[in-house]
């Protein structure tokens, strides 16, 4: 088990997804501008993490979805 799960169902819709990941991007330029370096580095790499996970690497579908009517 994942401390947090990308996977979840919640995650499904794109704008939540666009929503978190520019969230952690927004809140880490703005420590890097506060000069807050370890906070920003630590909220820019969430947000790296987010965008490869969320946009980059193929989701897993789960097996109980699919749609098999054809």
């Amino acid at each position: 088990m994942a401390l947090i799960d990308l996977d979840h169902p919640w995650f499904k819709r794109r704008w939540l997804r666009l929503t978190v990941t520019f969230v952690a991007l927004g809140w880490g330029i703005f420590e890097f501008l506060t000069g807050e370096i370890f906070w920003s580095i630590l909220f820019l790499a969430m947000a790296a993490w987010c965008a490869t996970k969320f946009f980059f690497l193929p989701r897993q579908e789960d097996p109980s979805e699919r749609d098999d009517d054809a």
